[in-house]
């Protein structure tokens, strides 16, 4: 009955957030805010909006793993890595999710551009996966589209959407487009405060809010909470030396339970 199980789990998750598992991973970071990865930048964008990926100072290298809903057959993991040009960044991002009856593979090409100090546009070029044993392989080709700017020195703006042209994956079996909406406030310099709106066209709209506090020199504290369906986040972040962060979170779905995860981020100074 577990194999039969597991399966009905994932695709009920599925369902709930209308979109594959892959897409759902972002940093450990944003994840600890409530999902929100529009309105990053630098590192934090890897995952998230490849637009914020213009402000990269210098090489990063990210990866993050979770483990959903506390079961190992939805282990999601993704790695990237970017690199910083004159007024622009190239990103790779590579990611894996499910077990052996149900996998998928993701994999994908950033570009991001600095138009003027305040305003930044990125794109991803996205080869995505599907691989069920008794049914066979899907792939599609499709792609991601971001925009950053600065409202003031303290407000910053960010919208990024995928896959605006739905694709089929088999017959009569389409993928999603999401459209993501965020602002973000630096209420002070320890305080980042942060809202998201996620439109999947199938799904009700989401809402996020969420909150990066840094403690101390070393030490952020980050929560968050999203709406249809109901979650909530819980995330710290430790500087382990100069060059890398360690980062924790904690979800935990209204209907599915807690999911775990860790990341860790190395920028070269």
């Amino acid at each position: 009955m577990r194999p039969i199980f597991l399966i009905f789990y994932l695709f009920l998750s599925f369902s709930i957030f209308g979109q594959s598992g892959i897409q759902q991973l972002l940093d450990a970071r944003s994840s600890g805010m409530g999902q929100i990865g529009t309105i990053h930048s630098g590192s934090n964008a890897l995952l998230g909006n490849p637009a914020g990926l213009a402000d990269l100072s210098h090489f990063t290298a990210l990866g993050v793993v979770e483990n959903r809903f506390l079961a190992k057959e939805l282990q999601n993991a993704g790695f990237a890595v970017a690199l910083p040009m004159e007024n622009s960044a190239i990103g790779i991002q590579l990611g894996a999710f499910g077990f052996e009856s149900y996998r998928e593979f993701k994999s994908g090409l950033s570009y991001a551009r600095k138009l003027s100090e305040s305003l930044s546009l990125g794109g991803q070029i996205i080869y995505w996966n599907q691989n069920i044993p008794e049914y066979g392989n899907s792939s599609l080709l499709t792609f991601k589209l971001g925009l950053q700017a600065m409202l003031s020195e303290d407000i910053r703006f960010g919208v990024s959407i995928y896959n605006p042209i739905r694709l089929e994956i088999t017959e009569g079996e389409q993928t999603y487009a999401i459209l993501r909406v965020g602002l973000s406030y630096q209420l002070s310099s320890k305080v980042l405060l942060a809202s998201e709106l996620e439109k999947d066209q199938d799904f009700a709209t989401r809402i996020k809010l969420g909150m990066d506090y840094q403690l101390s020199a070393p030490l952020s504290l980050r929560a968050g909470v999203i709406t249809a369906p109901y979650e909530i986040s819980f995330g710290m972040g430790l500087d382990l030396f100069q060059e890398c962060r360690l980062d924790l979170v904690i979800r935990q779905h209204e209907v599915l339970g807690f999911t775990p995860g860790i990341g860790l981020v190395y920028q070269k100074k």
